[in-house]
């Protein structure tokens, strides 16, 4: 987080929306063997590379993740469309869905200023044309879902498109960030590099 911040503080981002920290939980060994090989070796270019891995990794994540919430808002509005009279509300509860993807009748009615009788019927149209997934099976005190066979398409496709890509990490991680092969002894062996060997 603090990474981020100091990225929008240089004006190298205009919104904190690079989120490191799930690629460095998600590589947490490599993590900790960056850190290690620097404190061992003074080797920091191996953490930088690593690091710049998850900068890439990141922002290519996060610009499809983006780009598919257009698609969703897209999509979600062609299919409003076919509510005719009630496109104009449909519109309203759907800006109200990116907050709070669940929601009853009840908190419908409140968020949009109409009848109860009015929100129930919206909702109902919302699960005809697939936007909304009731998720209790109640006839009464029902919760409606930002469906999720609308969503999972859309929001799957980033992973998909990062393994084509080759940006996904495991051994291709691996391969980009591999310290040599001097500084892999010095780690084993807990050598540290001499006052001549180490980095100016």
């Amino acid at each position: 987080l603090l990474i981020t911040l100091y990225l929008v503080s240089f004006g190298l981002l205009t919104k904190p929306t690079l989120y490191l920290s799930d690629f460095f939980e998600r590589n947490k060994g490599a993590y900790y063997d960056a850190l290690t090989i620097v404190r061992t070796s003074n080797d920091i270019e191996h953490w930088l590379k690593f690091f710049l891995v998850g900068v890439a990794e990141t922002a290519a994540n996060g610009k499809l993740t983006f780009e598919n919430i257009i698609t969703l808002r897209q999509r979600s509005e062609q299919r409003i469309m076919t509510l005719g009279k009630r496109a104009k509300v449909g519109q309203e509860l759907l800006k109200h869905l990116y907050s709070q993807p669940i929601m009853n009748a009840k908190q419908i009615s409140e968020r949009l200023a109409i009848t109860y009788a009015s929100a129930s019927t919206l909702a109902k149209n919302f699960e005809e044309i697939g936007i909304f997934k009731e998720i209790t099976g109640f006839k009464r005190n029902r919760l409606f879902l930002f469906a999720r066979e609308f969503l999972r398409p859309i929001f799957s496709a980033p992973a998909r498109k990062l393994r084509r890509q080759g940006v996904r990490r495991g051994d291709r991680l691996g391969r980009r960030i591999r310290p040599s092969s001097e500084v892999r002894r010095r780690t084993e062996t807990g050598a540290t590099p001499s006052r001549d060997q180490a980095p100016q």
